[in-house]
């Protein structure tokens, strides 16, 4: 059971980190920039050393910057080693007070600390992971300056474009290093970080029910951590396995009292709301710039799925960890969002949408601008090779402010009036039963052709048989013919009618 205490021990916990991970930013920013201050100095000095051949001077240059480039990566294993040991001993601490939080106050539950072998144990993964990871860091650096240098002083440049060249990479390569450090600082804190923490879920497995993924959800968190926000894990299992730089909690979730053995009443507690649903309620802005325009595209068409959006992946040299999934191409014609209710106005990204949508159709639409019901029909008649041709609308006048009603659209000859609706027979001969009504009462109009469109719901046979006998069902609002399109275009049928 979360409680209040315990979202406030988790923002705690937070702050920790963050405070952990910014100071080591912090160094190593300072340590890197003055590895690439000195870098500069010694590369003017190789470059002024005119009585030396162009491999000489290629030589003393790499030799005097790769100094800088293993001494900036020595700096980061000297920041980042002491903060293992914080980090795990923060996340211990923060762990158990995440679980006495959902306790019962003055109680004995037998709470057992992990042993401090373990703990130990991930202090030392964590150290070897980060001298091997500066290792291969600096390695690689000395490899891509050494490209570099080679370009630059035997590419036939003048001395002095050359070093403005090789000042220039140098500074691309050192800002680089940067980058890699801080990616290894805050990936190997965070993954100590949750290390400690389910060595103190492993040592009380007996009090507790699992472990929710706890992501810090804005508009900066990946799809994929959206996706795992709130999900249930064992106690056993791992994680969370984020991604590089991941800012994922480990939550510990108590069993309920009485399964603890204590005979007192349970409060209600807190709830953590699934990812999923927290995306939803997001304004259509947000979601996009969560998931990207082909991502949002495709989710509003309900081809990305929430259970496609994180996906795991092995990389050399690290553990498995869970990324954004892919999406799939369109179909033909695009993506397709499904019709918005239509008592809500379009948002500026569904006009955006659907005016694409018509702007596809072959059809003659004389100027009008369809709502997104019906231009669902018209691309469904479209895969059926149906020609259709909509019919404008009168538009009020000050002489003529309610002009006569109109059917929608000719086919075969004939006018028709479109009704997009559920497969329920009482829906169904309302809406035909009003517009034969309104048409004629209140314009002098015939609306007695109707097509149903039933989306990408079925035709059961009793509805077939209820719309057949409509006519004899009514006394006003008969009509002469009736068309009911089904399963998203794929059946389309004449209702015989008695």
């Amino acid at each position: 059971m979360y409680t209040r205490e315990t979202l406030e021990a988790l923002a705690k916990a937070r702050r920790a980190v963050e405070h952990l991970l910014q100071g080591q930013a912090d160094d190593l920013i300072a340590a890197w920039l003055h590895a690439l201050q000195e870098a500069k100095k010694e590369l003017d000095k190789a470059l002024s050393m005119g009585d030396l051949d162009r491999a000489a001077r290629l030589e003393a240059s790499r030799r005097a910057i790769a100094g800088q480039i293993l001494e900036a990566a020595r700096a980061t294993n000297q920041v980042l080693t002491p903060g293992a040991r914080l980090a795990v001993e923060n996340a211990a601490s923060s762990q158990e007070e995440l679980i006495a939080s959902q306790l019962p106050h003055g109680i004995d539950v037998g709470f057992r600390r992990p042993d401090p072998g373990a703990l130990e144990a991930i202090v030392e993964r964590t150290t070897q992971q980060i001298t091997v990871r500066t290792y291969y860091l600096s390695q690689e650096a000395v490899t891509a300056m050494t490209r570099a240098l080679r370009l630059g002083i035997s590419g036939g440049l003048n001395p002095r474009e050359a070093a403005r060249r090789m000042v220039a990479e140098a500074e691309g390569i050192f800002d680089g290093g940067i980058t890699r450090a801080l990616v290894i600082a805050r990936t190997e804190m965070l993954d100590a970080h949750r290390a400690a923490a389910r060595a103190v879920d492993l040592a009380n497995r007996d009090i507790l029910a699992g472990w929710q993924w706890y992501a810090k959800l804005d508009s900066r968190t990946c799809p994929s951590c959206i996706a795992q926000h709130g999900s249930l894990h064992d106690v056993d299992e791992p994680g969370p396995l984020d991604h590089h730089q991941g800012r994922c909690t480990r939550l510990p979730k108590t069993k309920a009292w009485r399964e603890l053995g204590f005979d007192i009443s349970e409060p209600s507690g807190l709830e953590v709301e699934p990812g999923p649903s927290w995306f939803e309620r997001q304004p259509e802005e947000v979601q996009r710039d969560i998931l990207g325009p082909k991502r949002y595209e495709a989710w509003r068409a309900g081809g990305y799925p929430f259970d496609e959006w994180s996906k795991p992946r092995t990389s050399d040299g690290w553990r498995t960890a869970y990324h954004t999934g892919k999406v799939g191409q369109p179909p033909e014609g695009g993506w397709r969002w499904p019709s918005p209710p239509p008592d809500r106005p379009l948002t500026p990204l569904e006009q955006a949408h659907f005016q694409r949508r018509q702007d596809a159709l072959p059809f003659d639409l004389h100027g009008e601008t369809l709502k997104p019901h019906e231009i669902e029909f018209a691309e469904r008649m479209q895969g059926r090779r149906q020609t259709l041709e909509w019919i404008p609308t009168p538009k009020p006048t000050a002489t003529n402010p309610r002009p006569v009603a109109t059917n929608d659209f000719t086919w075969q000859g004939e006018q028709w009036e479109l009704k997009s609706t559920a497969a329920k027979y009482g829906t169904i001969k309302t809406r035909i039963q009003k517009a034969v009504r309104s048409a004629r009462d209140n314009h002098g109009v015939t609306k007695e052709n109707f097509f149903v469109d039933l989306g990408k719901r079925s035709l059961s046979p009793s509805l077939r048989t209820q719309l057949a006998l409509y006519n004899q069902r009514v006394r006003d609002g008969r009509i002469k013919s009736l068309w009911v399109m089904s399963r998203d275009g794929a059946e389309l049928e004449e209702i015989h009618l008695l």
